[in-house]
């Protein structure tokens, strides 16, 4: 499986238990690092570094992956943002 497909199925994983669950939520808050850990099984290293942030109705989030990953996804996919039809959501592009 590729890494971003990877890499989506476990943030809808964690981003739905924390909707489900108050005490992961917390946890998720409090110790991201630990409640990625227990809810997948998979050791992340000090090295990397885990950023959580809770969206606002008001707020509008862009995701700029490093420059490294979005030309290794261009190159799968022959896709670029801009390729990306006018009116598609967020929402939209985590179900392809």
């Amino acid at each position: 499986m590729e890494k971003s497909r990877l890499k989506k199925q476990i943030e809808r994983r964690l981003v739905g238990k924390a909707l489900q669950d108050d005490t992961f939520r917390r946890l998720l808050y409090n110790n991201p690092r630990l409640a990625i850990e227990l809810e997948t099984g998979v050791y992340i290293p000090p090295s990397l570094k885990i950023k959580l942030l809770e969206e606002e109705p008001q707020t509008i989030y862009v995701v700029v992956p490093a420059k490294s990953l979005q030309q290794n996804e261009y190159e799968k996919t022959g896709t670029r943002l801009l390729d990306i039809p006018e009116g598609i959501s967020n929402f939209d592009l985590m179900k392809v």
